[in-house]
Formats: structure tokens, sequence, C-alpha cells
């Protein structure tokens, strides 16, 4: 799995480019704030429907212009593939692969694997729970596509019953009920979605966790719901928990205007040798495990396409010491990986590697 090209109009500070990659390594470099992140971002876009920042698309277009299109040439799936998205400042977006309009972006998502690395990740641990839902929702639904939808559905209805909460001559414990029961649906999905992947993706990171610390710390992690024994629960009987846990929670919620129960809440803990990393881990710990947590995605995306993901790593050779840095880098000989920086000095020479200079939205050097 590689990406060919990438063409690009009116996105973000590009008004036009066009860039042929190299199968192995790309390095975008230059002076801070020229355009280097947002090719990632326009790749990252490309393959699975939204941005990596949490942004509107209206900000993603040039300014002044009314669309923005992106163009993706990939080899994935054993044939070449092409996605083309046009991004509108007044209406939804569009999407096609192979010339074939998609309906939603759970067609998109699986089709090209990536795994972003940002120095924003970096305080993941420490951030709090909403970037760690964040990251497993854009892991989860590059590998199961239908996720996507039903987190989308979920959140919809969660949309809806918080403007109801929000109503004061609308809302009862009657009209709840009715979104209650939608919410306790794919909720119970969302949290088994989570749950399961959360499991094998910590598996994989504590092993990795492991290689990094020399064998010195343990890490494990503990998905976190209002429910709280789930390990053995089906999806019906999570579903059950769930209405049982809203209805109690049913005067909170209209004294508050807001739901409080259901996945939107959830978090995914994290611990050194039993200890909580958000309270107790060190500047050097957080990163270390997230890039177990990285590379552990790496692995399983592995597992699940006999393919390996393309790897968009941003400004992160400043970030990482030597050791974690050398780390990195022998694991992702393999794959395709797509680097900023402000200099190369950082980045070993490899065989076929090509160097762009980035200057102001222009790509004006290649070798």
């Amino acid at each position: 799995m590689y990406i060919k090209k990438l063409i690009l109009k009116n996105f973000r500070n590009y008004k036009a480019a066009e860039v042929c990659f190299s199968e192995s390594l790309n390095v975008f470099y230059g002076n801070n704030a020229q355009g280097k992140t947002n090719l990632l971002e326009a790749i990252f876009l490309g393959a699975i429907g939204k941005s990596f920042k949490p942004v509107s698309e209206k900000e993603i277009i040039k300014i002044g212009e009314k669309f923005s299109d992106i163009e993706l040439n990939y080899f994935s799936g054993g044939r070449d593939m092409t996605t083309k998205m046009r991004l509108f400042t007044e209406k939804k977006k569009t999407v096609s692969v192979n010339n074939v309009g998609l309906s939603r972006m759970s067609e998109l998502v699986g089709k090209l694997t990536v795994v972003i690395f940002t120095p924003e990740e970096l305080s993941l641990v420490k951030e709090g729970p909403g970037d760690r839902r964040r990251f497993l929702d854009m892991a989860i639904s590059q590998v199961r596509p239908g996720y996507m939808h039903i987190l989308s559905s979920y959140n919809k209805a969660l949309d809806q019953k918080n403007r109801l909460l929000k109503n004061e001559k609308m809302r009862s414990f009657e009209t709840l009920s009715v979104w209650n029961e939608q919410l306790a649906s794919f909720g119970a999905k969302v949290t088994e979605y989570r749950k399961s992947f959360a499991e094998r993706i910590i598996k994989k990171a504590s092993l990795l966790h492991s290689e990094i610390s020399g064998g010195k710390e343990e890490l494990t992690a503990k998905y976190k719901t209002i429910i709280s024994e789930i390990d053995n629960l089906r999806e019906n009987e999570l579903k059950n928990e769930l209405l049982t846990e809203m209805n109690k929670q049913a005067e909170r919620e209209i004294f508050l205007g807001q739901a409080v129960v259901g996945p939107h809440r959830d978090d995914i803990l994290f611990f050194i040798n039993g200890k909580s990393a958000k309270a107790f881990a060190s500047q050097g710990q957080q990163r270390t495990i997230v890039l177990a947590l990285k590379l552990a995605q790496k692995e399983l995306f592995l597992e699940e396409t006999d393919e390996e993901p393309v790897l968009l790593l941003d400004d992160i050779t400043g970030e990482l010491d030597i050791l974690r840095r050398e780390y990195l880098f022998s694991n992702i000989k393999d794959s395709q990986v797509f680097i900023t920086c402000t200099d190369t000095d950082r980045i070993d020479k490899a065989d076929g590697a090509k160097y762009f200079r980035i200057e102001n939205g222009t790509v004006c050097s290649e070798v």
C-alpha cells in the first residue's frame, strides 16, 4: 500500500500543487508555517474523509475560494486507486473512488489506511478523555468501516436528545425515553467496538512499550464506562445496562440540560507499573506510551489488511529523544513514510527517498 501522487487545489495555503512520491520515505522540510503539515492533512483527509485536526471543512478551503479539491492516486489491495474529494463552503463535500460517487464516508475508509503521529498526540495520555476517544474512533473506523456509520448515528441521536434537554417546554420523561432507546442501542455497539479494539491495541502496545523501556516498565490500560462490569456482557445486555442507567440519571440530565450517560463520556485509562499514567507518568513516559500505541496501531492495521499502512509523522523528530527516535525508525522501514521537519539533519538517509522543500504553500524542490 502506497500513495503515488497528491493533487491539490485551493487547499489551505496551496493554490495548486501536484506531487509524486517515493514508495519509501518522503520528507517535507522548510521553515514553520509554510504548509508542510497541510500536505499530511490532505493525505489523511483523502484517506478517511475527515481531518486529524478538530476543524470545520470551511477552514480547510483556501481563503477567498468556494471549494477545494483533493486527489489521491495510490496502490492498494493489488490495484491502482484514485480518490477525488471536493469540499465546499456552502454544502456537503463530494467523494468518488475510481470515478464512482460515494453516498457516505464509511464507503471510503479502509481503502487506504494511514497512521498519523503529531506533537499534539504526545500529550494524549495527559489530555482529556475526548482526545483518547477521538484516537480510538479514528483508528477503529479504518479497519471497521461500518463503525463510522454507527458512531455517526449515535452522535445524531445524542445531539437530538441534548436539544430536547435544553428545551424546557419539550423535555419530559416520556420524550426522553424515545431517544434513550436509540442511544442505548447505538451506544452498546459503539462501546463494544471500542472495548474490543482497545484490548487488541493495548496488548500489542504493552509488548512494544516493554521493549522501548528495556523491560523496566509495564503498560496496562482499562476502558472506562459508566457500567462497572462490561467484560462479559453481550450487546443486548450492554444495551439494557445503558438504558437502565439513562433512566436512573433522567432527573439529573433534565437538571443539567445535557446527556451524562453513554459512550460520549467514556475513557481509556493507562497505567505504568500499576500507577495512573495521567497522574504520575513523566513526559518521557507519556511519549513512550504514545509511541507504543502508534506502532501497535500500525501492526494491527497490517494484521487486518495484509498491507503496511501509510505513516504520517508530523514534526516529531525533535520531540523524541535519540533512543525513541531510533526505535521508531527501526520499526517503520517496510512502510511508506511521510515526515515533516524544519531540516533534514535528524532524518537518516534512505534509498529511494524523496525530499521536498516547502515554502509558502509551494513545493519548491524535489530530490
